[in-house]
């Protein structure tokens, strides 16, 4: 295995070009069996989740040309097989292939169909509130005894944030 080529590939699959190809991968089946050419992408930074975009506008090109991946006795040592050494391999090598590819279909005039994924995050419980009963609240007179009915002190509700596919279109 080509080291250069795994460093390469290790340095751009922590991207958010890379991370937009698994997203378009996982929100439109029709990507299957074809080349992701991301054109355009913006994630929510405050999201936990790594997937979460605002926007994303990739180009599908068909895939003419196929990967040749390494036999995986070249991956075995002792009898042991190593799995993830084998799987980052074969990542590397469909990048390359991939960008290859999609590179000599552009340099031939081919123009892949382009599709706009856009997506939102809010927080659901925004604005709501709930009420403590005052013997809940330390801080108040009731603390401990029971309160009278007409007394609650409002507390807004723990952020429940929700992601939310908007609209795929295609865009030419």
């Amino acid at each position: 295995m080509n080291d250069k080529l795994l460093r390469m590939y290790l340095e751009y699959a922590s991207t958010d070009e890379a991370k937009a190809i698994v997203f378009v991968k996982k929100h439109m089946p029709e990507s299957a069996q074809k080349w992701v050419d991301v054109i355009d992408c913006e994630r929510y930074e405050l999201s936990e989740d790594k997937l979460h975009f605002r926007f994303v506008e990739y180009g599908l090109y068909k895939r003419t040309l196929k990967p040749k991946y390494p036999p995986k006795s070249q991956f075995t040592n002792n009898g042991e097989f190593d799995e993830k050494s084998y799987y980052m391999a074969v990542r590397a090598i469909t990048w390359e292939v991939a960008n290859l590819d999609i590179e000599q279909q552009k340099a031939k005039g081919v123009v892949g169909e382009k599709y706009g994924i856009t997506a939102v995050r809010y927080n659901k419980n925004k604005g709501k509130y709930k009420s403590l009963p005052p013997w809940l609240n330390p801080n108040s007179t009731f603390y401990g005894s029971w309160p009278t009915p007409t007394y609650r002190r409002q507390y807004e509700l723990e952020p429940e944030w929700v992601y939310e596919i908007k609209s795929i279109k295609k865009l030419n």
